[in-house]
């Protein structure tokens, strides 16, 4: 009687998103460190350059010539400090806390503060639909990117122009695997402003990219971030001299 040979199992676990998820870790932990060690000296350098203001303000012969070097050098540490605070709230974000949402009210909180702030030559009107049903996600991260799109129409629009903020219930293919349609929210944000020229569109969401004054070329990055944490989609359409339309796809 020919002898049974004892078999083996053989378990193979992929462990691709553990370790990225440790490396992840670690590359936020360093970069919180490294953007406090630079606001540090930052907050030094802007001290210093605000008590020598100061005190040239009674020499108005010295003051006239320094005053250009001094708004240089607070114009230059301001924006450093905008970006690191950009960037430390982007590698801080925390998971997100999902809980029911209903977008067009979330909107129109967004829009309430965007209000306060907007010059009385521009408009912002919305084309909410009415068919749309409460969906999970986190509304403050949501906030966030919202708002960051928003900022960016209003720049792009300066003291005069129209912000339409439209959502619609559409279907889609929610993966790339999948073969039936489900239902999404499609939030589009247009602006009438000058536009984005070609070679930039491409650019819009690599960090620290941004041609606006001040900019820290991370809102558009933590923006994209955010959308696709909630597994959605963000595109942009832009023609220079007409305007820019932003479209949010978030599954239902």
């Amino acid at each position: 009687m020919k002898k049974k040979e004892n078999g083996k199992i053989i378990t193979i676990k992929n462990i691709t998103d553990i370790i990225q998820s440790k490396r992840t870790i670690a590359w936020a932990t360093m970069a919180q460190k490294l953007a406090h060690e630079i606001k540090t000296p930052l907050s030094t350098v802007m001290l210093s350059a605000q008590r020598l203001q100061m005190e040239y303000e009674q020499k108005p012969k010295e003051m006239k010539k320094i005053a250009k070097y001094l708004n240089n050098i607070t114009g230059q540490v301001d924006r450093l400090r905008k970006v690191t605070d950009a960037f430390m709230k982007f590698v801080k974000m925390d998971k997100a806390k999902i809980e029911p949402i209903q977008i067009n009210q979330l909107l129109s909180n967004c829009l309430e503060d965007v209000q306060q702030k907007t010059s009385k030559g521009i408009k912002i009107k919305n084309e909410f639909a009415t068919d749309i049903p409460t969906f999970k996600a986190d509304g403050q991260q949501l906030s966030i990117a919202l708002n960051n799109i928003f900022d960016n129409s209003l720049n792009a629009m300066k003291d005069k122009g129209t912000m339409t903020i439209t959502t619609r219930l559409v279907q889609s293919l929610q993966t790339q695997s999948e073969t039936q349609l489900k239902n999404s929210i499609q939030i589009e944000i247009t602006d009438t402003g000058k536009g984005i020229p070609k070679d930039h569109i491409n650019q819009l969401f690599q960090p620290f990219f941004s041609k606006s004054p001040g900019g820290t070329g991370l809102g558009l990055v933590i923006t994209k971030k955010i959308v696709e944490d909630h597994e959605g989609e963000i595109k942009i359409v832009s023609e220079e001299g007409i305007g820019t339309s932003v479209f949010i796809l978030l599954p239902v």
